[in-house]
């Protein structure tokens, strides 16, 4: 356990999904998520969904966060039904997002009242005994841990590969899956993040695919398989799903748990010593959160 600790602190946790394009946004290319807005005045643009694909068009004057619904050239607006963030606070999921029953480790989003902050849900695995040995090709995925809608939503985003970058020059490659579930307090769309991280570069040319089983633009029923987790066989317990909600480009604590899973999730935190002195962390889902990551209110809170 102290090297897997050793590990963990090791890492530099970033892990957020990159939205923007690598170059300034353009009518026609591709964004994300819906209702995302860039430039200003005549210029301005809005992030829709048109023809079954999420690209930048010119802003129609409105007073919605979101595009307009039905209108001409095949624009519509996706999400205009998603539930209210709010009514998660009384019905809590029992799904997880991720099969943790052979975790080694779970970290709880630390929000930036506490003494370590890091904003994501963390679930670790090792493989030091050998026990991920699939190779991951196609028929063969379903070995790894299942990766789950938690809720029903709608597919925002589906990254295959993203290239992460350290402060001493390496990196690693991971994949994952947005998606779109509620609407903010503000009313626009709150994001589940599900950020897939071996830890490694990428194994061979379009690894990952096979492990990714939905698509953008596809609406999901809770329980769905949204993916697979692969562990590589060097993992000692770096490999992770880092899990938050995102709203307005705002990472949020996704406290949406009921209690038996969040005693389940907590049965599995990493001796915390390492955080910083003194602090122990609560069973809970978001610790130290304050008032922009709590997903309920506008309100800071000790945990959640």
């Amino acid at each position: 356990m102290r090297k897997i600790a050793a590990v963990v602190v090791a890492l530099t946790l970033t892990s957020a999904m990159s939205y923007a394009n690598a170059a300034s946004p353009v009518l026609g290319g591709k964004c994300g998520p819906v209702g995302n807005q860039y430039g200003s005045g005549a210029k301005k643009m809005v992030c829709a969904l048109k023809n079954k694909k999420l690209v930048w068009i010119k802003s129609p004057t409105t007073s919605s966060p979101n595009p307009p619904q039905n209108q001409q050239q095949g624009i519509i607006n996706p999400y205009a039904d998603l539930p209210s963030i709010t009514t998660f606070q009384k019905n809590l999921t029992s799904v997880f997002p991720v099969d943790f029953s052979k975790a080694v480790i779970t970290i709880p989003f630390l929000g930036a009242n506490s003494k370590a902050p890091h904003s994501g849900l963390h679930v670790h695995w090792s493989n030091a005994d050998g026990i991920w040995t699939n190779t991951g090709g196609k028929e063969n995925v379903t070995g790894y841990p299942v990766v789950r809608a938690f809720e029903d939503g709608v597919v925002d985003l589906v990254t295959p590969l993203f290239t992460m970058q350290t402060g001493n020059g390496d990196g690693h490659q991971k994949y994952g899956v947005v998606l779109a579930f509620a609407r903010a307090l503000d009313g626009k769309p709150m994001l589940a993040d599900y950020s897939l991280e071996p830890l490694v570069m990428e194994p061979a040319p379009h690894f990952y695919e096979a492990f990714i089983k939905v698509k953008q633009g596809q609406k999901v029923k809770k329980g769905d398989i949204l993916a697979y987790m692969y562990i590589p066989p060097s993992s000692s317990g770096g490999t992770h799903v880092h899990f938050n909600l995102i709203s307005n480009n705002i990472q949020i604590s996704p406290s949406l748990f009921t209690p038996e899973v969040v005693k389940s999730f907590a049965a599995k935190y990493l001796e915390t010593s390492w955080l910083k002195s003194g602090e122990t962390l609560p069973a809970s889902i978001g610790y130290g959160l304050t008032a922009a990551q709590n997903p309920f209110a506008s309100k800071a809170v000790d945990s959640l």
